[in-house]
């Protein structure tokens, strides 16, 4: 990812390991600030912190720097008055779910013959701890980030990192010839070092560009702007040739949402594409999207899909409340059907299914309500704010999180770490952003002067 052609990829892998190992104490003995814009960066790139696992304690970076994060929140002074969690109303929901997720770790883990499930050999368990990584990052954030410079230092770290992502992509992507589509060239694009999955890669991008283009919109700094359209633009070029049907589903709804909301001009857009596509997008993303629906009906990878959904079917029936046990598709069978032989995956290729047969509705019920709930926290933002940044970024965040559950219609990403980071981060940054808009409010209402008002009694005296 790194190959700038300097002779220094031998000399990398160790100045990382040594910069995350300092990174991990100046977040304790300084300032917590450094790990979180170090691990917001790296979240999404993981494939370049594993570079350093051949080193002592290399594969657990992640844990020590959380954990560093933790112990130096815990041990900050605090201002007199100032409280130790930050008031919101995702805590309840958040709470629920890490309550229900331990507890369908015993499911799963009986369900599968794994014994105990606490036990650090346990698989489930190291599944349900990456799971829940980015929570308590969104805990750290919102209750140790509270400055604009912070916010604004932070949110660079994440747009730096699609930038990251999207050179990374369109390196590959120009090493290859892409008139026509094919299922080896997507193979090709997708395996050459990327840090996310190909249909990963292009649902993250398209859940998370759409917060930068409703800042383009949004923002009254030209240089801003421009960096702004920047990143959104790239991130969508790469998302056309990452040829994920997933990925499109994102963009399209993500992208409908704003149009409805604020940019009347996406509407046109996306009524040109939907008409006019066989003239406008690039052969291969033709090919991609017709394939879709032959003259025999879905095509092979469709067919695949439904034929999971069946089995997921099957089994939400038996258990549709409680579910089969927290993060148990990767162990088990999910067949794609007889007519491919019976062959196997480890996703059901949709989250809310794959959810649904892991902790059931009451699990997915919690699921949606922090979601929904983070939408709203952004709807908030975007009606409350006087500036015209803060404003923007409420409004992307609730299309972000429409773009996502768009997304996971086709495939199941939310749970990965990686892809679920930046929800995460952003939410939190929501939250304080809010606060920080009501504190201004209140502050501007109270500056102004109160209205001159004369005392008229209620009776006058009777004259002499």
């Amino acid at each position: 990812m790194f190959e700038f052609g300097l002779g220094l990829t031998g000399l990398f892998t160790p100045i990382l390991y040594a910069t995350g190992l300092l990174v991990v104490v100046l977040t304790v003995v300084y300032r917590i600030e450094i790990g979180i814009y170090f691990l917001a960066f790296f979240f999404p790139l993981q494939n370049i912190l594993d570079y350093v696992n051949k080193y002592p304690g290399g594969s657990n970076i992640n844990d020590f720097l959380l954990l560093a994060m933790l112990v130096k929140w815990i041990i900050s002074k605090r201002e007199p008055g100032q409280s130790f969690l930050t008031s919101t109303s995702l805590y309840l929901p958040i709470g629920l779910l890490v309550i229900w997720t331990f507890m369908e770790l015993f499911r799963g883990s009986a369900y599968l013959g794994y014994g105990n499930p606490t036990s650090m050999g346990n698989p489930l368990l190291m599944a349900w701890k990456n799971y829940w990584m980015p929570g308590i990052f969104f805990l750290i954030i919102l209750n140790n980030i509270k400055s604009t410079k912070q916010i604004h230092l932070l949110f660079l770290m994440t747009l730096l990192a699609m930038l990251m992502l999207d050179r990374n992509f369109y390196t590959v992507l120009s090493q290859n010839e892409v008139e026509h589509y094919s299922d080896d060239l997507k193979e090709k694009l997708v395996s050459g070092g990327m840090a996310l999955g190909g249909n990963t890669l292009a649902v993250f991008l398209a859940q998370n560009a759409v917060i930068f283009l409703a800042l383009f919109f949004s923002d009254t700094n030209r240089i801003r702007k421009m960096l702004f359209l920047f990143t959104a633009g790239l991130s969508y070029y790469c998302i056309m040739f990452l040829f994920s049907r997933g990925g499109y589903l994102a963009v399209v709804a993500s992208l409908f949402f704003l149009g409805v909301i604020k940019e009347r001009k996406l509407l046109v857009l996306l009524v040109l594409l939907f008409i006019f596509y066989n003239t406008l997008l690039p052969q291969a993303v033709i090919e991609r999207i017709e394939m879709t629906k032959t003259e025999t009906g879905f095509d092979e990878s469709a067919q695949e899909r439904l034929g999971m959904w069946e089995q997921a079917r099957a089994m939400i029936s038996e258990s549709p409340a409680l579910g089969w046990g927290f993060s148990i598709t990767p162990f088990i069978e999910v067949k794609a059907g007889w007519q491919f032989g019976n062959r196997t995956w480890g996703s059901f290729h949709n989250n809310f299914i794959q959810t649904t047969v892991e902790i059931g509705f009451i699990g997915l019920a919690l699921l949606m309500w922090i979601y929904f709930t983070g939408m709203w926290l952004g709807w908030k933002l975007y009606k409350l704010a006087d500036d015209p940044l803060y404003k923007g970024f409420g409004l992307g965040y609730c299309a972000s999180v429409m773009g996502m559950l768009a997304g996971n219609l086709n495939g199941s990403y939310w749970h990965f770490y990686t892809v679920a980071s930046y929800f995460w981060i952003y939410l939190a940054l929501v939250i304080r952003l809010t606060i920080i808009a009501t504190e201004a409010q209140a502050v501007t209402a109270a500056a102004k002067p109160q209205e001159m008002r004369i005392a008229v009694p209620d009776h006058l005296p009777e004259p002499a």
